[in-house]
């Protein structure tokens, strides 16, 4: 997080939360660059030019972010332990940031009417295309109709990343997400997460969220985020209808009512009854769907066949 506050002038603060007040508490050292393994997926991804430094990488990135985006920046979700943040290398999750933004210059949106709000039913449609066999050739320009430019980019090792929401210094919005778990139901609820911070909580201010959704958290933000990813996946009073002892036909009939991907209803079955992501009902439902099947199983293969080319 230091390193973010650093070159991004983000406020250590408001990353890592407001510190005790010790007297002896030297400043953490901060690492130069990312880790050997971290820079070899970042050179990978293609984004830095050819014989540029880590630090005009990194500058290049910066003139993209809001001038005030020091004063209240980003808030990255965490656990209530200090343990768990240590496992983020701060210097690549910098890395991922940047590599996100220049990315994003690669796809054309169009300049919105109006700033995207937090509205329930565009993150209905939103969701809506996950039943569509088209529908992940439509994310992409569904969103950059609403001046929103949608980019993958796979996590850089040690960042424990899901996804994150930006807004660059020209007012354009940004979805990145990494593809960090091979599962429908996780790239859908991602995406609405992402949408929700976009069209609720993004502003000049607050340029940059990060996400590792693996994480429980109490910030207010992050429960709505949450709260809006989930209804606009399936309403509250389709939920209120499952049953603790759900099975494959109460899974069909909340998924033609909602109108989504079986996997994403299974998914949320799973989840709420305790069960491992990988139960066998969230994948019999997941399987139907046959690029699925043509794909061997994994949702990732698809989805990088879709946008990581691009």
């Amino acid at each position: 997080m230091r390193a973010l506050h650093l070159h991004f002038g983000i406020p250590a603060e408001s990353l890592l939360g407001a510190p005790k007040k010790t007297e002896a508490s030297p400043a953490p050292k901060r690492q130069q660059e990312p880790s050997v393994r971290a820079m070899v997926d970042l050179a990978a991804s293609g984004l830095m030019r050819a014989k540029e430094g880590y630090a005009d990488f990194l500058e290049r990135s910066r003139q993209l972010l809001s001038p005030l985006a020091g004063s209240q920046p980003a808030h990255l979700r965490k656990t209530r332990t200090e343990r768990t943040n240590a496992k983020t290398d701060a210097a690549a999750l910098e890395a991922w940031c940047a590599a996100a933004l220049l990315k994003s210059l690669k796809v054309s949106v169009a300049k919105p009417s109006r700033k995207v709000k937090c509205d329930m039913a565009m993150g209905r449609e939103l969701a809506a295309l996950s039943a569509s066999p088209t529908g992940l050739r439509q994310v992409g320009p569904f969103l950059a109709q609403r001046g929103i430019a949608l980019v993958v980019l796979r996590h850089l090792a040690g960042t424990y990343l899901d996804g994150a929401a930006m807004r660059r210094r020209d007012g354009v919005n940004v979805i990145a997400l990494t593809l960090r778990y091979d599962r429908i139901d996780n790239f859908w609820f991602t995406l609405l997460h992402e949408f929700a911070h976009v069209a609720c909580h993004l502003s000049e201010e607050t340029s940059m969220i990060f996400d590792d959704l693996e994480l429980r958290s109490e910030d207010g933000i992050e429960a709505e985020a949450d709260g809006f990813a989930q209804r606009a996946l399936i309403p509250d009073e389709l939920w209120k209808s499952v049953h603790a002892d759900f099975g494959t036909a109460e899974v069909a009939k909340i998924t033609n009512e909602a109108k989504v991907h079986p996997a994403i209803v299974a998914g949320r079955c799973s989840a709420s009854s305790g069960t491992t992501a990988s139960s066998p009902s969230l994948w019999v439902m997941g399987r139907s769907d046959r690029a699925l099947n043509n794909a061997g199983g994994s949702f990732r293969v698809i989805l990088q066949s879709v946008w990581l080319r691009r």
